[in-house]
């Protein structure tokens, strides 16, 4: 398996574990299914609140990629102010776990932009989603001399990295939470979440902490 396949999977992974997240979309599902009694409209929720996240990712890997198309900084020199970002957000999300405020404010019927306010506030999969762009990046360009090199219509090229490492994550995310809100929907039902339940955003800021350790590894 070559290191871009590599990276994919590792982001289709984080996706599968924010897939599982009640908060990152299959909980919303669910209760909108439940509240209009339509699978259609669990369907269509989930959906939303994917594309919401992916939006999210977007909204910053997208210029991110630009910028280093345009600037040709070669992202090796970005990759330890990332992991290093990454590893304080993570304990941050360890000590004060809350949600931000910000979130509170925006109807719950708004459902992409309720999800692509959490992606960027709360969840952080933005900042999760650079180490993978820079790394992708730096895999297709090598050596920092053969990176400054180049001179060509590079933005396009970058932008559908950051696009492609995005979709790695959001696909999943989209498949399993909709797996699971159709089960919890139409054989569990909500009484199940009184029996079972797994503070998945104490993972994740672990997950925080292990990505930015590997980011300063590189």
């Amino acid at each position: 398996m070559d290191t871009v396949t590599g990276l994919l999977l590792m982001s289709a992974a984080m996706g599968v574990y924010q897939g599982f997240n009640p908060s990152m979309g299959w909980l919303h599902a669910t209760a909108r299914g439940l509240e209009r009694r339509s699978i259609q409209s669990l369907l269509l929720s989930g959906t939303r609140f994917a594309w919401g996240h992916y939006l999210g990712m977007n909204v910053v890997l997208v210029p991110m990629a630009f910028l280093l198309a345009l600037t040709k900084v070669h992202p090796n020199l970005l990759m330890p102010w990332v992991g290093t970002t990454c590893i304080v957000y993570g304990l941050v999300k360890l000590i004060r776990p809350s949600r931000p405020r910000l979130l509170a404010r925006i109807s719950p019927t708004h459902t992409v932009r309720w999800s692509f306010t959490m992606a960027l506030v709360h969840c952080g999969s933005p900042l999760m989603m650079l180490s993978p762009l820079f790394a992708m990046v730096m895999i297709g360009h090598g050596t920092p001399e053969q990176y400054f090199a180049i001179t060509n219509a590079i933005p396009l090229s970058y932008i559908l990295i950051a696009l492609e490492v995005s979709a790695a994550m959001a696909l999943p995310q989209l498949l399993i939470s909709l797996v699971i809100a159709l089960v919890v929907y139409s054989r569990l039902g909500l009484r199940a979440l009184t029996r079972y339940w797994i503070n998945f955003d104490l993972g994740w800021a672990f997950l925080f902490i292990v990505m930015g350790t590997m980011a300063l590894r590189m």
